[in-house]
């Protein structure tokens, strides 16, 4: 069974709903509460412009996050991150727990972290909760690179 030369992974629809839900409650609390503080219950209307309008920003930011696993590298951006790296840089991808506004409304998600050569370690935040189908071509993909290029991979990405 031939291989295809890509595997693309963006941010899913749940990972959109976790990062706006944690977008609004972090918004309402830093901003709401630091602006209804400072301009003392006035201008009311403006308090929750500027709270939609973060939680609105941090939102699209989070649509960023995309990954793309080629035959000649890896090109993964996260929010206000890229990295771009070739196969034989890549020492390991390993398995990590995600961070808490990830894509997970429990504490139990993993996502893949690339690390090179330099020792520079990027976590790929796009890579939660993906479909069963998207595991098994990505790790067939990985499993291919890493024989080829001689790098550590996971052993099983049944977690993400």
């Amino acid at each position: 069974m031939p291989l295809e030369q890509q595997v693309v992974v963006r941010a899913t629809p749940l990972t959109i709903v976790v990062i706006f839900l944690n977008a609004c409650f972090l918004s309402v609390v830093f901003v709401g509460g630091g602006l209804a503080l400072a301009l003392h219950r006035h201008h009311q209307t403006l308090v929750w412009a500027c709270t939609a309008a973060v939680a609105v920003g941090w939102t699209l930011t989070a649509t960023r996050l995309r990954a793309r696993f080629t035959s000649t590298g890896i090109e993964a951006r996260n929010a206000f991150r890229s990295l771009t790296v070739p196969w034989p840089e890549v020492v390991a991808i390993r398995l990590i727990p995600a961070v808490w506004n990830c894509a997970d409304p429990g504490w139990a998600a993993t996502m893949l972290e690339v690390e090179t050569v330099g020792a520079r370690r990027f976590p790929i935040r796009c890579c939660t909760h993906l479909r069963r189908g998207k595991v098994t071509q990505l790790s067939a993909f990985l499993d291919q690179r890493a024989a080829e290029f001689h790098f550590e991979s996971p052993r099983s990405m049944i977690q993400l």
